[in-house]
């Protein structure tokens, strides 16, 4: 009798995905979106190598050709000395909403591809993004939102109260 073995090797070519999920403290503040030019700052580390990468712009609206190959990417750095970490972004929701009833939740943002290059930090006070808020009843509307050490404070004349977003805090989820 004869025993017959296959041996089946599957090779898959998946690379990293991360979750961006963003969450706030908001008060007097019924939404909060993103600009339409939409740019991350991250920090970003190569993960065998241990080389920093502090402030990454990550955009969208640009694509870049991957060297030595036939890819794209938003993001493309020399890690080493022959290789090139990347990160392109996937799944954004240009339309995101973080609502009130969101506030102190985390919420998905969008998933980034990332070769090479492990996010570590997403640097909210320098991204040169704009966020809008919308007061009491969406009536006002903030724009240009700037968030020094991670808070913005404003008052909103049409409801006559505060508003702020703080605690603003992030994370990377591996998907």
């Amino acid at each position: 009798s004869y025993s017959f073995c296959t041996l089946l090797i599957t090779c898959t070519n998946k690379m990293p995905r991360y979750q961006v999920r963003f969450k706030a403290q908001m008060e007097g503040v019924e939404k909060l979106t993103f600009g339409t030019d939409f740019r991350f700052n991250l920090a970003c580390e190569h993960p065998s190598g241990g080389e920093e990468f502090p402030n990454l712009w990550v955009t969208q609206e640009e694509e870049l050709g991957i060297p030595n190959s036939r890819g794209t990417c938003h993001v493309c750095v020399k890690v080493g000395d022959k290789r090139h970490g990347t990160i392109k972004i996937e799944k954004f929701d240009k339309d995101f909403v973080y609502t009130a009833d969101q506030a102190g939740t985390f919420a998905p943002v969008c998933e980034l591809e990332c070769r090479d290059l492990e996010p570590k930090g997403w640097n909210i006070d320098q991204s040169a993004s704009e966020f809008i808020a919308y007061g009491a009843e969406e009536k006002t509307k903030f724009e240009d939102i700037e968030f020094d050490d991670g808070a913005w404070f404003d008052y909103d004349d049409q409801a006559a109260c505060e508003v702020s977003i703080q605690e603003l805090a992030f994370e990377f989820k591996r998907v």
